[in-house]
């Protein structure tokens, strides 16, 4: 974990260098990297990709990518129950959320989760009605579940599942590789790519032209 008053972008590619010091390990030692897909940061998915493919394209090593949301799920504790479902949250700007819902699959199964809806962007205050539509009993969590609860109002508040998984995403991540990776789900770097839900608010401005370069002078 990066120390959160340095950026992050200019820091992470040294410290990976300095892990492997610490571990003794070398480049060599690389078989496969993990990768967060998103839904989330636009400029910190693309550098976090960007990363991984710069370790494992000279190698041709493969890459496992999972959706920040998958991530979520997984880092749960305890595990839930076979059949439980799971409604991961994250905040998506103003007053929007990314969301996706997960079924639990139990420990005999290969899996997890088994997706019951891929992600999506939608109003923080729509979500609750959203799931009580496709019935079931819905257990939420992610940094985005306190305002679905909050707005769902104060009784929903019990469907919240503790924070703990907050602390267990890289240690989760690197625990699915792992299995990803022996069942031969990893893949090349190339088609892992950034998972972007709902509209783009950035558009470029078309009304500036770049001044000559004499005039920067």
């Amino acid at each position: 974990y990066l120390d959160d008053a340095r950026p992050r972008a200019e820091y992470v590619a040294g410290r990976i260098g300095e892990l492997f010091a610490e571990q003794r390990l070398g480049a060599d030692s690389l078989v496969c990297c993990g990768v967060s897909t998103g839904p989330g940061s636009y400029t910190g998915l693309r550098i976090g990709l960007a990363l991984v493919r710069g370790l494992t394209l000279p190698d041709l090593l493969p890459v496992v990518g999972m959706s920040s949301l998958e991530l979520a799920a997984r880092a749960v504790e305890p595990p839930l129950p076979p059949g439980s479902l799971l409604c991961v949250v994250l905040p998506a700007g103003r007053t929007r959320v990314y969301a996706a819902g997960f079924r639990a699959c139990g420990a005999a199964a290969d899996e997890p989760f088994e997706a019951v809806f891929d992600p999506v962007a939608v109003e923080a205050g729509d979500l609750w009605a959203r799931l009580q539509e496709r019935g079931g009993i819905w257990s939420l969590v992610g940094e985005g579940a306190d305002v679905v609860a909050d707005a769902a109002g104060e009784a929903r508040r019990s469907h919240l599942l503790d924070a703990a998984w907050r602390s267990r995403r890289a240690g989760v991540l690197v625990e699915a590789v792992v299995g990803l990776h022996a069942r031969g789900h990893a893949k090349p770097a190339e088609p892992v790519l950034p998972l972007y839900v709902g509209g783009a608010r950035a558009h470029p401005n078309r009304n500036r032209v770049a001044p000559p370069a004499a005039a920067l002078c």
